[in-house]
């Protein structure tokens, strides 16, 4: 179908702290050595690919987000409108005791899920704000002239018994 692609990996900072860095930093290789790129860079080379028949593709990670991340940051600072982005339990919480995934996020008395580690909390998609916000992030990229989507761990995003069906913050009394 594509005869002629460019996929282009890990278009957000090294340490995803935000899907739209000004400055932003991503990975591309050059004569077989990683180098980073500035986003006021990606657009002239998603423009030549365009002349030349040539698709870019990203990978998207959809999954989950860096504990510095500014969706992150502002949820577990009790911002009402980036708390349910993840999944929040007190550390007593049984569920959180039992299972490795809980992280305790610093002093506090709450936990996040993150299942492939506690520097990636998971985004919870049952939240309607957390799937506009990566709708948001799709179009941001389309605009820039990216064609299509490597969905990473999307296998992730639901998994049965993995974290309650209640949205976001499980903290309140």
């Amino acid at each position: 179908k594509f005869k002629k692609v460019i996929e282009e990996t890990k278009l957000q900072n090294e340490e995803n702290e935000n899907y739209r860095l000004d400055g932003f930093d991503g990975i591309k290789i050059c004569g077989g050595r990683l180098t980073k790129v500035k986003l006021e860079e990606l657009s002239p080379l998603f423009h030549k690919a365009e002349e030349k028949g040539i698709k870019v593709v990203m990978d998207l990670v959809v999954n989950h987000t860096s504990k510095k991340h500014v969706w992150f940051m502002e949820s577990s600072q009790l911002n009402p409108d980036y708390r349910s982005y993840y999944q929040w339990k007190k550390v007593t919480d049984s569920a959180v005791k039992n299972n490795k995934n809980w992280h305790q996020y610093s002093s506090t008395n709450y936990a996040y899920y993150g299942k492939f580690a506690s520097s990636m909390p998971e985004l919870n998609y049952d939240y309607q704000g957390t799937r506009d916000a990566m709708v948001d992030v799709a179009h941001f990229w389309m605009d820039k002239g990216v064609d299509g989507f490597r969905i990473d761990a999307v296998k992730h995003i639901y998994i049965a018994d993995e974290v309650t069906k209640r949205s976001g913050d499980d903290t309140r009394e």
